[in-house]
């Protein structure tokens, strides 16, 4: 050791004290500018300072397939990746990163709509020929980086990747169950329901009508959708025929003629009904049916949502809008114009994974029932319950007269007879009175797809619709009920043996974190993130002052010390004198 140096500097060898502290300056100060760096871009990449460096991202990227390589239904395989169980915090991230929300969704689905997607997935499974929805290619952007967010180390991007690729692989499992499921599932056979008194007109759809120009498409440009009548290989009947919308996000237009049309309903009952199925998950599109007084000269190509009609029956659900309409138009005399009468108050039909029923009953005493499934779910009178009232008032209320309306009967009556007379007013005889319905037709907007309607009947009295029912829908609904419950076993086997496989990645993934010990940049990192959250400072401030401390020290440790000469003893000096 040099005498002119300080203890605290150790020797090297070759190296001068400014050297070595120059030197050991710039290296700390390179250390706490990567580290104020690290602190404020985490996604700059680890250096060598990690004792455990993560995968590369882009070979954990490259181990699952993308979705864009599924098969042609990626709805059903959207549907299965949203059904998983989600028991880890770190599998969220996908939530907020746009179009993976479509892949990975919590599961937390209330039981009527799972069951729904259920359902639908099994009907693709079974080989609905339905247009699926375009899938999500993410493999280019988690080869681009896009899938991990800011903050999320290769290690983090690693685990959601396995967390994906996990269910995807669960998806395929849960469609290869279900189509086994459809494979040993024993079909009913096909049998018309044959003639029953009391029927108007049936449909089933069995003899290829769009094919022999029974049901004609709309030729209006606005309906690009088109129709079909397929067997489903996931229904319950054997080589039972559907009219079927077939495409997405487009307006279907269709109708046909009735023979014989019906001339009048007058004093009797009509019955209006139909079957009604969903093959897709629905979020939006109607299902409802016109009957119509179409002119015999024109042609059912020229069909359009423009088109009079006498009723209008069926759902329509759109987000928070579910009705079951049921409209009437009714033509005055008077002005010579039909007004449209809607039912106040309508039912709404639950989204379901099973066929529903729809009727409608209306009666010779002006009354009406509509019934879902075969059960009342609203009834009332045609003149009481419908908005505006079929029968037009007598006297127009004007003024502060008409105010009254709203708040008290007996004053809206009293001020009646002083009002002005309605221009519009006629005498409807009979509420329930429908003439000449020649024309059953359709104008839908759907946002899936893949409604289906079959069994559609007319019929003058409700037994004869319900013997129908009792030969088409009813045993159709037996064994859908049995097909559901064969799913529900199958999905709730599948969701607790993929549940336990997510735990047991899980805890993989937490041994492994807990085996790794941080490295000497992270352990930097996070004490110069608290610094920088007591003090409120900036990271970059914290770090050059760290330095401007440690170059000082150095600078005071590296300084030569002047010493006073040891006194010349008597031998020096006459040594010098020689």
């Amino acid at each position: 050791m040099s005498a002119n140096r300080t203890p605290c500097m150790s020797a090297v060898p070759g190296l001068s004290s400014t050297s070595v502290s120059s030197r050991l300056s710039f290296s700390i100060l390179a250390l706490l500018t990567l580290v104020a760096l690290h602190t404020l871009l985490p996604d700059l990449p680890r250096s060598a300072f990690s004792r455990a460096p993560s995968p590369s991202h882009a070979r954990c990227s490259a181990g699952p397939r993308s979705l864009g390589s599924e098969s042609a239904s990626s709805a059903a395989l959207l549907f299965a990746a949203a059904a998983l169980p989600d028991f880890s915090e770190e599998a969220s991230f996908s939530r907020e990163r746009g179009e993976e929300d479509d892949v990975i969704q919590d599961d937390q689905v209330e039981e009527r709509e799972e069951d729904l997607l259920l359902m639908q997935k099994a009907a693709t499974a079974g080989g609905q020929s339905t247009q699926a929805r375009p899938a999500v290619d993410l493999e280019p952007q988690r080869q681009a980086g896009e899938v991990h967010g800011p903050g999320d180390s290769p290690g983090d991007t690693s685990r959601a990747v396995r967390l994906l690729q996990l269910r995807r692989e669960a998806a395929e499992v849960l469609q290869s169950r279900i189509k086994d499921v459809f494979e040993t599932m024993e079909k009913l056979e096909f049998v018309e329901p044959g003639n029953i008194d009391g029927i108007l007109f049936q449909d089933t759809f069995q003899d290829n009508p769009l094919e022999k120009g029974v049901w004609v498409p709309s030729a209006d440009p606005k309906f690009q959708g088109r129709w079909s009548v397929e067997t489903r290989s996931a229904a319950v009947i054997a080589g039972e025929k559907n009219l079927v919308m077939q495409d997405m996000r487009k307006f279907h237009g269709v109708a046909r003629r009735l023979s014989p049309p019906i001339k009048d309903t007058l004093k009797e009952h009509f019955v209006f009904q139909y079957e009604l199925l969903q093959t897709r998950p629905l979020t939006c599109g109607g299902g409802y049916l016109k009957l119509l007084d179409f002119p015999e000269e024109q042609s059912l190509k020229e069909f359009n949502h423009l088109t009079d009609y006498l009723v209008m029956f069926g759902p329509d659900i759109c987000g928070d809008s579910n009705v079951v309409h049921f409209i009437l138009k009714v033509y005055n005399p008077v002005t010579k114009e039909w007004t449209e009468h809607r039912l106040d108050a309508p039912p709404r039909l639950i989204p379901s994974p099973l066929s529903n029923l729809l009727t409608l009953w209306i009666k010779p005493d002006d009354t009406f029932e509509i019934l879902i499934d075969g059960s009342v779910v609203r009834q009332g009178s045609l003149l009481k319950d419908m908005v505006p009232p079929l029968q037009p008032a007598k006297t127009l209320l004007v003024g502060h007269e008409a105010e009254a309306d709203s708040r008290d009967e007996a004053e809206t009556k009293k001020a009646a007879a002083s009002g002005i007379p309605n221009p519009a007013y006629f005498k409807l005889e009979h509420a329930h009175r429908l003439r000449n319905i020649n024309a059953v037709a359709m104008e839908l907007w759907t946002v899936e797809g893949g409604t289906a309607f079959d069994n559609l009947i007319f019929a003058k009295s409700i037994d004869a619709a319900r013997a129908f029912a009792k030969k088409t829908f009813e045993m159709r609904r037996v064994k859908e009920e049995e097909l559901r419950r064969h799913l529900d076993a199958v999905h709730l086997a599948w969701r607790e043996e993929f549940a336990e496989k997510q735990r047991a990645l899980e805890a993989e993934f937490e041994e492994a974190k807990a085996s790794s010990s941080p490295s000497v940049l992270d352990r930097l990192t996070v004490a110069l993130q608290q610094m920088a959250e007591a003090t409120g400072l900036s990271p970059f401030f914290l770090a050059a002052l760290a330095v401007s401390v440690v170059c000082l020290l150095l600078l005071c440790c590296g300084r030569k010390r002047r010493r006073t000469p040891p006194p010349r003893t008597q031998n020096e000096e006459e040594k010098k004198k020689r």
